[in-house]
């Protein structure tokens, strides 16, 4: 099991909020990544694992609020 950070980003691409969960594989952790992003309004997310960097989230690609 891998530690992850899910960093929400404003319109500016800030980090305004962020979200830590565990997550056994990368495709697991995106795939909640994707689905914290599409409960939110924000425009953006990162997903980190320790110090590397995972993904870019658009809010676009993650669905309906």
């Amino acid at each position: 099991m891998a530690f992850y950070r899910a960093y929400f980003l404003d319109a500016d691409g800030h980090i305004v909020a962020v979200h830590p969960f565990d997550a056994d594989a990368d495709a697991l952790a995106l795939g909640a990544a994707q689905r914290l992003l599409s409960e939110t309004n924000f425009p953006g997310m990162e997903l980190w694992e320790l110090s590397r960097r995972v993904a870019v989230l658009d809010r676009k690609e993650a669905g309906p609020h």
